[in-house]
């Protein structure tokens, strides 16, 4: 409830925020609306019972949390000692909010800056290519300035084809051609990146066998990407942690087929 961009911040908030309670509660101060004390026990017991995967998707159980905890402001009536008490408290509460809102400021002005930088190189993409996606298997953690799905920009701006589009079968409305479908199969972004990024591979004079049908490749990681030299990879667009290759299609980059 509290998870912001400043894991120190956020906990010093949330302690504050018990302290309140607490103290409520232990000097019998915390009233309670019985109506909407009850609802925010459904939504509590609903988040223990659901289960954190369903129908394919993940954190399914994860939204709830937030629901439980306005509930749970919005059916609190505490009753303070005097009116200077309840000022104060309304004043620091509304310094906090104030705080953690320009927290997020900071850290969207940012994104703006990278996410403004990376579409530069979306948007010189030569339209109806095929970008492949090559990223480590630890991308999908949270990150400040999460950069893991930018490539599918290239859809709607460059009418690209990339194999992440979000067409999971129960999940999203989208579905792709067969033909396609076993493409973005063949190209499975983690395995890309254990072949041509991961450190004391050899360096690579041949590409896999998938990036032969593919016009370019992606890379993306929350950390600089350093790209082993390679003659059958173009430098296309380069920024720290968000890069474009150009696949070169020469026999002599030609993978196994297996």
């Amino acid at each position: 409830m509290f998870d912001n961009y400043d894991r120190v911040f956020d906990i010093a908030c949330f302690a504050l925020f018990l302290v309140l309670i607490g103290g409520l509660v232990w000097t019998r101060r915390l009233g309670m609306d019985r109506r909407l004390a009850l609802a925010a026990g459904v939504v509590f017991a609903a988040y223990l019972l659901l289960p954190s995967q369903m129908y394919g998707g993940s954190g399914a159980d994860h939204r709830l949390p937030i629901a439980f905890f306005l509930l749970v402001v919005a059916a609190s009536a505490p009753r303070f000692p005097s009116g200077r008490i309840a000022a104060a408290v309304g004043i620091v509460a509304a310094s906090i909010l104030i705080c953690r809102l320009s927290v997020i400021e900071y850290v969207w002005r940012e994104a703006d800056r990278v996410y403004s930088a990376d579409l530069d190189g979306i948007n010189a993409l030569p339209r109806g290519s095929k970008l492949a996606i090559a990223q480590p298997p630890n991308l999908f953690h949270v990150a400040a300035v999460p950069e893991v799905h930018l490539a599918v920009l290239a859809i709607p701006r460059s009418e690209a084809f990339v194999p992440t589009l979000f067409a999971i079968a129960g999940q999203h409305p989208v579905a792709l051609k067969p033909p396609f479908a076993a493409l973005a199969e063949a190209a499975r972004p983690q395995d890309l990146w254990a072949a041509l990024v991961v450190v004391g591979t050899p360096r690579q004079d041949t590409l896999p066998a998938a990036l032969e049908r593919y016009d370019f490749v992606a890379f993306s990681d929350y950390r600089p990407i350093h790209l082993s030299s390679s003659r059958c990879l173009a430098p296309f667009f380069v920024q720290p942690t968000f890069q474009i290759f150009v696949v070169v299609h020469d026999l002599d980059c030609a993978g196994p087929a297996g």
